[in-house]
């Protein structure tokens, strides 16, 4: 029990850390729009899929994938009720067609990586 309550704080001080040390950074002058552009274009396209690929390839089998297959149900209902909102609160407030899309795709997905995936890898 302590442990994991270690555990959880050492993840939330992690994040506080990297975040003082980017805001410092900013503060000095050593980070500016175009560098906080450039970390989020390095992020999205190459740490995280290559941080993906290379956890289900050391980290995944057959057998986990048995494993867990039962909890797959919650997950996939998730994000087929938050799209079918998405498809609902689009059109509700009227989203220009040519932005439906992207707007229906960070609807039902935005918290998947950025928030559901570091409270998995926590507990």
């Amino acid at each position: 029990m302590l442990w994991a309550f270690l555990s959880a704080v050492g993840s939330i001080l992690t994040i506080v850390i990297m975040f003082m040390t980017g805001w410092c950074m900013t503060h000095a002058g050593w980070l500016n729009d175009k560098t906080s552009e450039t970390f989020s274009k390095i992020v999205l396209n190459v740490a995280m899929p290559c941080y993906m690929i290379w956890n289900l390839m050391s980290n995944f089998d057959r057998a986990k994938l048995k494993e867990l297959s039962s909890g797959l149900i919650v997950p996939i209902l998730s994000i087929g009720l938050t799209y079918v909102l998405s498809i609902v609160v689009s059109n509700v407030m009227k989203v220009r067609k040519g932005r439906k899309g992207i707007f229906r795709s960070v609807f039902f997905t935005s918290n998947t990586i950025f928030i559901g995936l570091p409270v998995n890898l926590a507990l």
